[in-house]
């Protein structure tokens, strides 16, 4: 459950800002914003994160199928989650958890874009760069977040495909002490999570 945690706030983090922050160019701005408005019209998605730690780097898989599936795989555990119902996969076996593990999964969903928006900061465009064979253009920006209570800075990185408008890579790095993310989206991904048998 540490890594669940861990992975959503630094996903929240960077993407869907709580509190307001300085004004940033309007038109980068609005390109950032729009690649998450166009994300958060797809019905599913994979994330591929890698969170890097001291110990190594941690690999997280995070299938989303909306509004409420999620399939999260790393070496440390699987579990799904659909609504209100989690499961968890111990050495092959699913069990039934009396988890509701719901509200901490919406933060792998963008919920509101004005908060998001109003959360980056010194937004600036970096040089393009082929990201998983698409044709990116690259934003750097600042954002500034509450996940649990806890104000985080983070300093983010997106990758946004030419093709699609949509993102296709995401590094977000704490501005003080913390541990940098990774994530890969995949839309293409066929994603059907149903209840483990």
């Amino acid at each position: 459950m540490r890594l669940l945690k861990l992975a959503s706030g630094l996903v929240c983090g960077p993407l869907f800002g709580l509190l307001i922050a300085p004004a940033a160019h309007a038109d980068l701005r609005g390109d950032v914003v729009a690649a998450f408005r166009a994300a958060k019209a797809e019905d599913s998605y994979r994330m591929s994160l890698e969170v890097a730690n001291k110990r190594g780097p941690v690999l997280t898989q995070i299938d989303v199928q909306l509004p409420n599936r999620f399939h999260i795989r790393s070496n440390e555990v699987e579990f799904i989650s659909i609504a209100n119902v989690a499961y968890i996969n111990a050495d092959g076996r699913w069990t039934q958890v009396p988890v509701d593990m719901s509200s901490q999964l919406q933060g792998f969903r963008i919920t509101d874009l004005d908060q998001a928006a109003s959360a980056l900061a010194n937004i600036e465009q970096r040089p393009d760069e082929d990201v998983k064979g698409c044709k990116s253009r690259v934003y750097r920006y600042q954002t500034t977040s509450t996940i649990a209570g806890r104000i985080s800075q983070d300093q983010a990185e997106l990758a946004v495909c030419q093709a699609n408008g949509l993102p296709v890579r995401l590094r977000s790095s704490p501005t003080a002490k913390g541990e940098a993310v990774t994530i890969h989206y995949d839309y293409a991904a066929k994603i059907d999570i149903r209840a483990p048998q």
